[in-house]
């Protein structure tokens, strides 16, 4: 039964039914809300919704249910905002934290463009073990602070440990990742080499920014690919592209990844808390779309048991070759010709 109909009936007087309006939105905020921001808002769309047609609309409920989940969106992305900004604060060199059904994980060293450090795996592998195991998460988010994704790994500071050490924690993030249960969603805020456009292999949905794009020359590094990519790049692209990026060194574009099925989305980035917040909001939907058991299931098919046993097994191969290579001539001048290089630019 609609408003208008009870007043029509006699059920309820005007000035009774806009009190009554009032009251349930003082209800709803007060239960819902405690800052003045919401309070503020919450006035401001009682307003618009009671002026357009003062003492009856189509549902009250409806109405208030409306202005709840605005209020609730509005919440949630200025709770995001709110961690956004004291990230800027943070020293950490990989910030995470949990918001509703979602883990973040954020790359924070945009002085060396997010390169990837042994101390990033050591905060993340346990982390993604504790993200994975948490009931309450559905996704977990990896992003970077500032212009780029990541660089890749940190040249200057990996050669300050032994290969077999740094390797090691590439294997093992390698495997939780693998063995991953729940969404793992790449937020690619920008430029992404090396580890940056290997793991896109290991991801469950990507979104890219406009800016973004992403190249492998591992044999120029005198490497080989890591994080399964020799085995997640053919099986998506082919080989001969593979090749192209492994080998041939290729910059792929955003388009071109896409085009590749290698991205998922490209959105804009007009502010590094904006992009964020789109991709929560890609995320949301997708989680709306899927009960949690039936996600949980879905990913478990299509990552099924054979494919992460092969998965491991390339890891593994992987790893060995890079502990191989890390300890030839080559390798060893190429790094330290790159550092020497960088010494002399500052």
């Amino acid at each position: 039964m609609t408003l208008q109909s009870c007043i029509e009936r006699g059920g309820l007087s005007k000035p009774m039914l806009f009190m009554t309006r009032l009251v349930f939105l003082i209800f709803f905020w007060f239960f819902s809300f405690t800052s003045f921001l919401y309070f503020f808002t919450s006035l401001v769309l009682f307003l618009l919704f009671s002026c357009s047609n003062p003492f009856c609309s189509d549902s009250f409920f409806f109405e208030m249910l409306t202005i709840k989940s605005i209020l609730r969106t509005a919440s949630k992305s200025a709770q995001l905002v709110t961690k956004t900004a004291r990230m800027c604060s943070s020293e950490a060199p990989l910030i995470t934290f949990k918001e509703d059904k979602i883990g973040f994980l954020v790359l924070n060293r945009p002085h060396v463009y997010n390169a990837w450090s042994y101390d990033i795996y050591d905060i993340l592998n346990p982390k993604l073990e504790e993200f994975d195991a948490d009931p309450e998460i559905q996704a977990i988010i990896l992003t970077g602070k500032g212009k780029y994704f990541t660089a890749g790994n940190d040249l200057k500071k990996n050669i300050t440990i032994p290969a077999k050490k740094h390797v090691d924690r590439i294997e093992a993030c390698v495997s939780r990742l693998i063995d991953m249960k729940k969404l793992f969603i790449g937020a690619i805020n920008g430029p992404g080499v090396g580890v940056g456009t290997t793991i896109l292999g290991l991801m469950d949905y990507v979104v890219a920014s406009r800016e973004a794009f992403f190249t492998a020359p591992f044999t120029q590094l005198g490497i080989c690919p890591e994080f399964c990519s020799s085995y997640t790049f053919p099986k998506a692209i082919g080989n001969l592209r593979s090749i192209e990026i492994f080998v041939g060194g290729k910059r792929l574009s955003v388009e071109e990844a896409k085009e590749w099925g290698l991205v998922s989305r490209i959105i804009d980035k007009s502010s590094e808390d904006e992009f964020l917040q789109s991709v929560v909001k890609i995320v949301n939907e997708l989680l709306l779309k899927s009960t949690a058991p039936a996600l949980l299931e879905c990913k478990s098919l299509v990552r099924n048991q054979e494919t992460k046993d092969m998965m491991h097994v390339v890891n593994k191969r992987e790893c060995q070759g890079l502990i191989k290579l890390f300890c030839t001539p080559e390798a060893d001048k190429i790094a330290r010709d790159f550092l020497h290089r960088k010494s002399k630019k500052t």
